[in-house]
């Protein structure tokens, strides 16, 4: 079984999560869906729920997404008695993008040489705005990009220059101890190209006043991953962030019993190959 998924259910059944008013799952993968069922018999967590994403984005796609959506709404609003108003969806809208300007600045910063912020430091920041409130969060990031920003402008700035810098793609990352590990090792992680790095705040949200059309549009198109029909595109990502961010090389991460991730290996290595990009496998 998926260790991520694993470990999301060993939290769980541990009481770490009683906290919870409710669960919301996507249908990302076969051992998140099975994840879902064994939530629902094992788990007392009030609301439950599945949300099926299509693996494309063309027209249909888009328009099974969006009642997705509403059907998501309808039960939020049944079960906790809320509701959501376009008023409040576009004002969280501008919350969030808010969060994301910050992460997009501390992105822009790594492409320094040497970068004035370690992977290991952006990750668990990125593990922060998942879990914090968002304006908790943006206050905190805040403070901390002011401190990037400074030290990068600092003739004594910690980082040394000249260290191999890598790129970690594929599969999620969800424990900051392996950039750590990494990183110990005499380089600098400067970029990503995983669902809980860079991807979860590339995202664009469109105008107008149809906010379940404008949610499904933004997720649909957002950078790929594997569980996605757009393999080459995802690849074709990697190597503008190579250009983007003077890479040396790249870690392709893949969790064990992932058939999605493990499925893009020989494609991936195929391509590193070909436009002369030195690739590590784990």
């Amino acid at each position: 079984i998926c260790p991520y998924v694993r470990s999301c259910l060993d939290v769980a059944i541990n009481g770490k999560l009683d906290f919870l008013k409710g669960a919301v799952f996507v249908n990302s993968c076969d051992a998140m869906r099975r994840l879902y069922e064994v939530w629902k018999r094992q788990i007392k967590t009030g609301f439950i729920y599945l949300i099926d994403v299509p693996k494309r984005t063309g027209s249909i796609d888009l328009e099974y997404f969006q009642n997705e959506i509403k059907g998501f709404i309808e039960n939020l609003h049944a079960y906790f008695k809320v509701t959501i108003s376009y008023d409040s969806f576009d004002r969280s809208i501008q919350e969030y993008e808010t969060m994301r300007g910050l992460l997009k600045k501390l992105y822009q910063l790594r492409k320094q040489n040497p970068s004035p912020i370690s992977g290991t430091d952006v990750i668990k920041i990125i593990n922060n705005s998942a879990a914090l409130p968002v304006e908790l969060f943006s206050r905190e990031c805040e403070v901390f990009l002011k401190e990037a920003e400074q030290n990068a402008g600092s003739e004594n700035r910690s980082r040394v220059r000249g260290m191999p810098r890598l790129l970690i793609a594929g599969n999620i990352v969800h424990h900051p101890e392996i950039f750590e590990l990494i990183e110990e090792a005499g380089v600098e992680i400067v970029a990503d190209s995983i669902c809980t790095g860079s991807k979860a705040f590339t995202i664009n949200f469109p105008e107008g006043n149809n906010f379940p059309q404008r949610f499904a549009e933004a997720y649909l198109n957002k950078p790929p991953c594997a569980r996605m029909m757009k393999g080459s595109e995802e690849l074709d990502n990697i190597l503008q962030m190579i250009k983007e961010y003077g890479v040396d090389g790249v870690i392709y991460h893949t969790l064990k019993f992932c058939d999605m991730y493990l499925d893009n290996i020989p494609s991936a290595k195929k391509f590193f190959n070909a436009n002369n990009v030195k690739a590590l496998f784990l």
